[in-house]
This record gives C-alpha cells, sequence and structure tokens, in this order.
C-alpha cells in the first residue's frame, strides 16, 4: 500500500470538518459544566462526577478527532487499526480522569497542571489516533508543537474556568479546550508526511460519511448522557436544597450557614431578627460583624443599630462548614421582666390590699353614715357602728349573718321607725331591692334619715343611713327664706303670685277677690332722717297691722322696700275693698311706737285690682294694681284708687315713649333752644340757657316735662346729657368770648365717675374757655351722695366751670348748701317771681331777702320767670344780677340765636330810666305770647334739664 501525506491525499470534507468541531465545543461545553458541578457536591461524591466528566472528555474529543481525520482521509471501517484506536481512546480517558482530579482542588498550579494532563491525554490520542489509521511517518517539530499547543490550551482553559467561574468562565474554557483541539489536529495532520493509500470503492464517500455520522452520534449520545445526568443531579439538590431551605426557614430560631467565617446561607427567622432579606446576609462575616459577644452575653445586631439579646448554639457539619442557630431572646426577657414586674405588683397589692382592709375597717368605724352590707340571701356580711348607733342599738346586737327582718324589727322594738304604723315600715324595710334608690324618712323621734341602698354584682346591696335632721331643717328654711320676706316673715313677690294664683284657679263663679297694692309715703324720708334700723322697725310693725286688718283667709304679702300687697278673698262688690282700705288708710292715722319710744305717724296709698272684672291672671292683676297705685300717687297721697283701663294704655303709652326717646338721639330728633340772660346792671345779653326740645317724625312736640324724668328714669339721660353739653359748647364757640352758656346737669349724670372728664372733653373738643361754662344743679342733687357730689362740685369749679344752684328756695336746707359749697349763682325760683304781680307783699320779702344774701355772700343772682315789665322792674330795684323769661326772650334755635342777637358783637337793651311800672324794650320777637311754649304762664320746673 503506498504512503503519501494526509494533506495531499483527499480535499478535506467541510461537512464533516464543521462535525468534528462541534463536537469538540460540545464535549468541553459538557465535561467542564460537569466539572463545575462536581463542587457543588459533598467531597465523598465528588470523585464521581470528575470521572463522568473526564469520561465526557475523552469519548467526546476521541470521536471528534475520528470524524475529523475521516474527514481528511477516505477510510473505512476495515482499514482502521483498533487496537490502536483503543489504545488512542484509553490514553486520552485515563489521563482525563487524572487531570480533572487534579484540578479539583483550589490551588492554582494543581489546577494547571490537571489540564495539562488533559491536554496531554489529548497528544496521546491524536498521535495514536494517527498511527491507527496508518500514518507512520511524521515531522517531528511539528508534533511536537501540536502536543505543546494541546497541552498549553487546555491547561489554560481549566485555570480560566476556575477564576473567571460562572457562564462566562465556562464558555471561555470551552472555546479554550475546541481551540486546543482544532489547532492541535491541524498541526498534527499536517506532521504527518504519509498514509497508506487506500483504492476508492464504489459509494466510498458515502460509506465515509456514514462511518463519521455514527461515530458523531454515538458520541452525541454519549455527551448528552453526561449532561442530563447532571441536569438530573442538579435538579435533584435543588428540590433537596430547597426543601431544606423551608424547614430551616420553618424554624422558629435564625439559622445561618457559615463555611470560613462568612455566611454561605440563612433562613427566614435571621433575616427578620435583622431586619433584612435573607439573600443581604449572604457573604457577610458572622462574628464581630453580625454577632457581638460581651462577656457572657451574645448580641445580634440589627439593621438599625438595635442589639437583640440572642442565644447562638453552634454545631460544626461534617464538610467543615458550621450551623449557627441564633435564638432571639427579647420575649424571654421581656416575659421575665413582665413576670419580676407582675411579681412585683403582686406584693405590692397585696400589701395595698391589707392596707386597704386596715383603712376600710378604720373608715368602717370613723365614717359619719351608718353602712350594712347584705348578700343575696339578705343577710348581713357587714355593718359598722355608727349604724347601730343611728337607730340606737347595742354595737354588739347585731351580727354578720343576721336577716334584715330581724335588723328592723330590732329597730322597731327600740322605738323608732316612720310612717303611719310599725307593721308599714316593717313591710318598707324588707321589700327585695333591686335598684338603686334614696329617700328621706322623718323618723318617730323627729330626726331625719337619709337612706341609700345600691345592688351589687353578687345580688346583694350596700345601704348607707345618715341622719340629715339639720340638713333638712336648714333647707326647709332656705325654702322658706326663698318665698319669705326675711324683715317681716310674709310672702314675698314669688310666694304671693303662686298663692294668687292658686286663689284664682279655686274661685268659683260668682267669687271675687281684690288685689291691693299698698305703698308707705314718706318712709325714705324716715329712712333718711332717724336711720335704717327705725325703717325696718315701722316696716315690721306696718306688717303687723296689716295682718290684723287683713285676718281671715286674705293674705299679706311684702314686694319691696315700702311696698305690700293683701289678697282679699270672698268679695262681692267693690264695696268689700273700699271698706277694707278705708280700714287701712285710718289705721295710719295711729302712730307707730318705734324701739327708741319714737312716734312715726306715715300714710298709706293703695291700688285695687278687682277679680274678675280686671283679670284673671295673678300678674295681670299685680301689674293693674300697681298701675292704679301709681295713679293714686300722682293724684293725692294718703288715699286709694281702682284701676281704670285707661291705666293700662297710659302705661303702654309711657312704654312707647320710651322706646321711641332710645332712638331719637341716633335719628336726630333731639334739638337745642337757646333763651338769653339779661344783665341787669350792664342792661345788655350775657349769655343763653341751653333747653332741650323733642320733635317726633311725625312733627309732634313732647314737652320736656314728660320725656326728661323719663330719660332719667331709664338712664337715658347720660347719653342725652353729653350730646347736650358738647353741643351747647359747640354753639358757644362761634359767640363772643364774653358770652357763657348754661347748661342743666342732672342728678343721674352726677352718678358717673366720668363726669368732669366728660366736661374736660367737651370744652376741648369745642374750644370754649372753662369760666364760659356755667352748670346748672338742683338742690334734690345735693341731698343725694353729699360727699361725693360736693367732691365733684369742686372739681369742675377747680377747672374754672362756673356752678349755679337752680330752683332755689323750693327745697328743705337751701341755706346749708350755700354754707357747705361756694356757688357762682343761684337762681330763684320762678313762683317766686310769679307771685309778683298782685298781693306781692310776701314774694317780694322774699326776693329781697334772696337779692341781699347774694350780695352779702357775693353770689350772683338770676331771677327766672320775668314775664312782666312789673317783674323785671321789682327784681332789677331789688339788686337782682341777672333777669331771665319771656319778658327777656323765648327760647330759639342757635341759628335764629346768632341772627337775632347779632352775637358777632355783645347785643345790649337800651337804658331808660327807671321807676315802678315803666315799659321796658324787649329784644325782638320776645313777646310773651309767642313761641312754641304751651302755656304762656310756664310749664312746672323737674329736676336737671329744664323745660321752659
Amino acid at each position: 500500500m503506498d504512503r503519501t501525506s494526509i494533506a495531499t491525499i483527499t480535499q478535506p470534507d467541510g461537512p464533516l470538518i464543521l462535525i468534528a468541531v462541534a463536537l469538540a465545543f460540545a464535549a468541553g461545553f459538557i465535561s467542564l459544566s460537569i466539572y463545575g458541578h462536581a463542587f457543588e457536591r459533598r467531597p465523598e461524591r465528588r470523585l464521581s462526577w470528575l470521572l463522568l466528566a473526564g469520561g465526557a472528555f475523552s469519548f467526546g474529543l476521541w470521536s471528534a478527532h475520528l470524524v475529523a481525520v475521516v474527514a481528511h482521509v477516505s477510510l473505512s471501517a476495515q482499514h482502521i487499526a483498533w487496537e490502536l484506536t483503543a489504545i488512542s481512546l484509553s490514553s486520552l480517558l485515563i489521563l482525563a480522569c487524572v487531570g480533572f482530579t487534579m484540578a479539583s482542588h483550589d490551588s492554582s498550579w494543581r489546577i494547571a497542571f490537571g489540564g495539562a494532563a488533559n491536554g496531554t491525554g489529548v497528544s496521546l490520542m491524536h498521535f495514536f489516533g494517527l498511527l491507527a489509521v496508518g500514518a507512520a511517518e511524521w515531522d517531528p517539530l511539528l508534533m511536537t508543537a501540536s502536543m505543546g499547543l494541546g497541552v498549553g490550551l487546555n491547561a489554560a482553559a481549566f485555570v480560566a474556568y476556575r477564576k473567571l467561574k460562572g457562564p462566562s468562565g465556562l464558555w471561555t474554557a470551552a472555546g479554550l479546550v475546541t481551540l486546543g483541539f482544532v489547532g492541535l489536529h491541524m498541526v498534527a495532520v499536517g506532521a504527518v508526511a504519509g498514509v497508506p493509500s487506500v483504492p476508492a470503492s464504489a459509494g466510498g464517500i458515502e460509506h465515509e460519511r456514514i462511518f463519521a455520522l455514527v461515530i458523531a452520534g454515538a458520541a452525541i449520545v454519549v455527551l448528552a448522557f453526561g449532561l442530563a445526568a447532571k441536569r438530573i443531579d442538579v435538579k435533584t439538590l435543588r428540590d433537596n436544597a430547597a426543601r431544606a431551605q423551608e424547614l430551616v426557614d420553618a424554624a422558629i430560631e435564625g439559622i445561618a450557614v457559615v463555611q470560613n467565617g462568612i455566611i454561605v446561607s440563612a433562613n427566614r427567622g435571621l433575616a427578620e431578627l435583622c431586619g433584612l432579606e435573607a439573600r443581604d446576609l449572604i457573604g457577610r462575616p458572622i462574628e464581630d460583624d453580625l454577632l457581638k459577644r460581651d462577656g457572657e452575653n451574645t448580641f445580634l445586631r440589627a439593621s438599625d443599630g438595635r442589639l437583640v439579646p440572642v442565644r447562638v448554639r453552634l454545631q460544626w457539619l461534617s464538610h467543615g462548614e458550621q450551623v449557627y442557630a441564633v435564638h432571639d431572646l427579647t420575649k424571654r426577657l421581656e416575659v421575665e421582666e413582665e413576670l419580676q414586674r407582675r411579681n412585683k405588683a403582686l406584693l405590692e397589692r397585696e400589701e395595698e390590699l391589707s392596707t386597704r382592709n386596715i383603712q376600710f375597717d378604720t373608715a368602717l368605724r370613723h365614717m359619719s353614715q351608718g353602712l350594712c352590707m347584705y348578700d343575696k340571701n339578705e343577710r348581713l356580711v357587714v355593718c359598722n357602728e355608727r349604724y347601730a348607733t343611728l337607730f340606737g342599738l347595742e354595737p354588739g346586737a347585731v351580727k354578720p349573718g343576721m336577716k334584715r327582718s330581724e335588723i328592723v324589727a330590732m329597730r322597731i322594738a327600740n322605738g323608732l321607725w316612720a310612717g303611719p304604723s310599725p307593721e308599714d315600715y316593717l313591710r318598707d324595710r324588707t321589700r327585695p331591692i333591686h335598684t338603686t334608690g334614696y329617700s328621706i324618712q322623718e323618723m318617730s323621734d323627729g330626726r331625719y334619715i337619709a337612706s341609700t341602698h345600691q345592688p351589687m354584682p353578687n345580688g346583694g346591696w350596700v345601704c348607707t343611713h345618715e341622719d340629715v335632721t339639720e340638713r333638712e331643717l336648714a333647707q326647709a328654711k332656705i325654702e322658706h327664706l326663698a318665698r319669705h320676706d326675711v324683715l317681716t316673715d310674709l310672702p314675698n313677690r314669688i310666694l304671693l303670685r303662686e298663692m294668687l294664683q292658686e286663689t284664682l284657679i279655686g274661685m268659683r263663679a260668682g267669687d271675687g277677690l281684690a288685689v291691693h297694692c299698698i305703698d308707705l309715703d314718706r318712709f325714705q324720708e324716715v329712712n333718711d332722717a332717724l336711720g335704717h334700723a327705725i325703717g325696718d322697725e315701722l316696716l315690721k310693725a306696718f306688717a303687723a297691722r296689716l295682718r290684723r286688718l287683713a285676718e281671715g283667709p286674705n293674705i299679706v304679702a311684702r314686694t319691696g322696700g315700702d311696698e305690700f300687697v293683701i289678697v282679699q278673698s270672698r268679695v262681692t262688690s267693690p264695696t268689700d275693698a273700699t271698706e277694707l282700705a278705708g280700714q287701712i288708710i285710718a289705721s295710719m292715722a295711729e302712730s307707730f311706737p318705734l324701739g327708741d319710744h319714737s312716734q312715726v305717724v306715715v300714710s298709706a296709698t293703695i291700688g285695687i285690682a278687682m277679680a274678675p272684672g280686671d283679670g284673671m291672671d295673678a300678674d295681670q292683676l299685680l301689674k293693674n294694681s300697681n298701675l292704679a297705685l301709681a295713679r293714686a300717687k300722682e293724684e293725692e297721697r294718703g288715699h286709694y284708687c281702682f284701676f281704670e283701663t285707661e291705666m293700662d294704655a297710659e302705661m303702654r303709652g309711657r312704654h312707647q315713649m320710651e322706646c321711641d326717646l332710645r332712638n331719637a338721639l341716633a335719628n336726630g330728633e333731639l334739638r337745642l333752644a337757646f333763651q338769653p340772660l339779661l344783665n341787669l346792671r350792664r342792661d345788655e345779653i350775657s349769655g343763653f340757657e341751653a333747653l332741650l326740645r323733642w320733635r317726633r317724625p311725625t312733627g309732634e312736640e313732647i314737652s320736656p316735662v314728660n320725656f326728661i324724668p323719663l330719660a332719667e328714669e331709664t338712664g337715658l339721660i347720660v347719653p342725652i346729657g353729653e350730646w347736650v353739653l358738647r353741643q351747647a359748647l359747640a354753639e358757644a364757640a362761634k359767640w363772643p368770648h364774653h358770652m357763657r352758656v348754661a347748661v342743666n346737669l342732672s342728678p343721674v349724670q352726677f352718678g358717673s365717675r366720668s363726669l368732669v372728664q366728660l366736661i374736660m372733653s367737651a370744652l376741648a373738643a369745642a374750644g370754649v374757655e372753662a369760666n364760659r361754662l356755667e352748670l346748672e344743679i338742683t338742690e334734690s342733687l345735693l341731698m343725694e351722695n353729699r360727699d361725693s357730689t360736693f367732691g365733684t362740685l369742686h372739681q369742675l369749679r377747680d377747672l374754672g366751670v362756673r356752678i349755679a344752684l337752680d330752683d332755689f328756695g323750693t327745697g328743705f336746707s337751701s341755706l346749708g348748701y350755700l354754707r357747705s359749697f361756694p356757688f357762682d349763682k343761684i337762681k330763684i325760683d320762678q313762683s317766686f317771681v310769679a307771685g309778683l304781680t298782685e298781693g306781692y307783699k310776701e314774694s317780694l320779702a322774699i326776693i329781697r331777702a334772696v337779692a341781699q344774701m347774694g350780695a352779702s355772700l357775693g353770689i350772683a343772682t338770676t331771677a327766672e320767670g320775668v314775664e312782666t315789665e312789673l317783674q323785671l322792674a321789682i327784681v332789677r330795684k331789688e339788686g337782682f344780677t341777672e333777669a331771665q323769661g319771656y319778658l327777656i326772650g323765648m327760647p330759639k334755635d342757635a341759628a335764629a340765636v346768632v341772627s337775632d342777637y347779632n352775637l358777632r358783637k355783645a347785643p345790649s337793651l337800651p337804658r331808660r330810666a327807671s321807676g315802678r311800672g315803666e315799659k321796658r324794650i324787649k329784644p325782638a320777637d320776645a313777646d310773651p305770647g309767642s313761641g312754641d311754649d304751651e302755656n304762656s304762664s310756664g310749664p312746672r320746673r323737674i329736676r336737671g334739664l329744664r323745660p321752659v
């Protein structure tokens, strides 16, 4: 058989070459994958997987070699030396198993040597394989190079796989194995000088390919078997690991598998203790990082920095790994602390119960109430000594276990019960108790005992008993005082109304009654003159007199200071009411002997309302009797007056006037009129008096006589008086500087503490000097709060304001007031001036005396109400400083005053020779018959702002 070079024998079969390369890559990839899987197995099972890896490597590469040789040389099975082929496969198998086993260690040089062993086996496999197909000659250098290439690339493949790890390492190593195989094969084939020349048989090419494909198929089966075995084992391992992890995660303790101090596995329990995911624990050192040991105590460091107290148990595994079992001691310590706390609490509770028992026993002995406790069978459980003494029982007589009926019977036998009879009391006190209750009973000895019973959950109940005699008597006294007058012990307004309403409800057809509203006349004078103690004595004596006069079914009550009410029953006609009223008025003629042997005589005024004629409601009858009383006091004191329907209408009108007056100031309905004052020595106008006027929107003029007293009663005089003061000063600011303005002050205004500040503010706002303001007050003001009033007057006078005493001569002690305060002016009442018309001797004497007294005291004098030439001549002759009245000038509004009196300069009256009865030239429009006043003779004087 001729020999020739393999490279020149035949053209290489491309598809077979590709199959050979694919087989080589598959052999490297699968064997190295099995090799890597061997490290996941225990050491005792690792060798079998290394041998399987060697077998897959050997058979795969051997098959790839055989297919590659067939691709270059036309061969058939009968042309191959199968003994050499067996040697080729055996040498590769042995060295591959040795190489994989050697490379299973962690040493880098052993890994490299293991790969070199595999490369050596591949080289020998090629050498013997070429011999098997008849290669007898080759180039030694190329052959050596091919072997070196195979050894080096296989060694590099193993090192790369172990260093790179993972898929990248596997693909890199498989590529290096394939590259080593291809390189070694190509170089080795090129090194062979010749092979026997075999004639091609019919269909030889097809037979050779079939032979190669059979070999490749066998190799694929072997490699698939190895890969399948590896996949099955991996799945088995994963399933086992999953089951093991489930078991570990199900453990209460935290478990970590540690290798060389590094955590390689951790269960869910440990992860939850650390506050992390289990995967975050993999790769962390367990000692000093996760666990901290402090003497005998061990702590686990949580993710938030907490140190969790733990107990650690350590166990070594057969392959050198350690299992840490970590048990959380937090709950155990908490339980221990809770047990200690509860034990301490129990001890404290025991001590507290002991103390409370002592306190309870002490409280039972010293409590003011009597206490007893019964069980559900109505037998005594406990009672204190106070219970026994409260019901007059011996302390030792009441014992636990006694029936309630026995104890109540003992109380009755001791003479103590409540109600109509002892039998009723026994039945009442032995009834079953199911609800909370409270009762007060008057006992047979006159005491009041309050009892409270409260059911208990076990079916028994607790009762307390208290002597409330003093409280009940005090309460009765309080209730009596709340409905009776303290001074006279008569029913007060509250009780009177109730009794009157009850009487009205009980009236039958044809019945009647009279309500007498009685007022003591001049009672305030008695209080002021003799003192409040004498006033109280008078009220009590008057009450006793009324009781005597109204004996029988009649009601006598005190409704206010000096106001009393008698409800007269069984009245058939007004004559019955007048008879009683006449007896009361007649009895007042008899003086009242008082404590200091004083004899006081006062009168009484009575208003009478009848039922059913004047109403059938208590409030209505009381109101109507009050209206009748008011009318009686207006007409004549010391008599009686029956209610008339017109009185109610008048009261309603008065109420409406009050409502309208409240809005009058805001609505601009009030205005000022100014009346001139004539200086009699200089015959010129020295000033004006500001007078208040009210005109309703309807055009109706309301007399000051009607609305100023109402303003004083309601307090509206304070804001109205402020408006008058400011308005008057504002107008005076437009007059010449020597011209004064007079403003009347009400006693109500003096009740304000800010009066002085108000006047100062008004003066400053108007820019008027204080000496141009003249404040007129009445003697009634000086009778009230004397010290306070004089203090305010001195403050005003210190400011420079002039003070005038108005209506001089009508009070009780005018001369005394002149001595108490240095008035700038006194204004004699117009009633004395009016008396100068006819038969004026008495009035003249008074006029002369006042003028002389003013001159001697250095006080200016003004005569009011001058309406005739004769009156003016007399007051001038007697030496009065000023005159005021219709003769001098009518009240006019501010604009008319400025226009008519030419206030741009000081106006004056022409002087004429004085003489009795002489004619006086009056200012323009000073006709006494003119003006808007209703009565040419001048209306009545009132306190405060005075009408003209």
